[in-house]
């Protein structure tokens, strides 16, 4: 009777945590991803809610809590909402060990057209947060802001 009992109570807290959405083993990276490009298309939005996806450890960390760093990025309000396409999670980066690389594609308002998005994670506790993430725009540099020489807007 008392063992049934405890089995009937553990089985309780399993389902209570499963149907809360809690995550007992922390935010994983394609998660993470589309947590960021939601919080990115969100009306309002803060500069925190979108720092908050990055390791302290990404360059512009520290830039990251403010809307006019992201209102010259790629994530410009006015450019939003933002699509992720399907996310592949694969193996580290060999420049951070444990860490995942993550593949996508995403658009922005302005057009149809999908560019491609590489993001690598890194553990912060049980969440994994983006370290590095880069969109691949090509030749159209001319409607995007930050965008580097070689056609990619990157946090690195």
């Amino acid at each position: 009777m008392k063992q049934t009992t405890i089995t009937l109570i553990l089985t309780a807290i399993a389902l209570a945590v499963v149907l809360s959405g809690c995550d007992l083993f922390g935010t994983q990276p394609d998660a993470r991803l589309q947590q960021f490009v939601d919080d990115a298309s969100a009306s309002p939005r803060t500069a925190t809610d979108m720092q908050r996806h990055f390791s302290p450890d990404a360059n512009d960390y520290g830039s990251m809590n403010t809307l006019a760093y992201w209102e010259t990025s790629f994530f410009a309000f006015e450019d939003g909402p933002f699509a992720l396409g399907p996310i592949a999670v694969g193996d580290a980066d060999s420049r951070y060990p444990g860490s995942r690389t993550a593949t996508s594609s995403i658009k922005n308002n302005l057009g149809p057209t999908m560019y491609g998005l590489t993001a690598v994670f890194v553990t912060d506790g049980l969440d994994w947060v983006i370290r590095e993430l880069a969109i691949t725009v090509g030749e159209n540099v001319d409607e995007f802001k930050n965008i580097a020489p070689d056609g990619v807007w990157s946090i690195r």
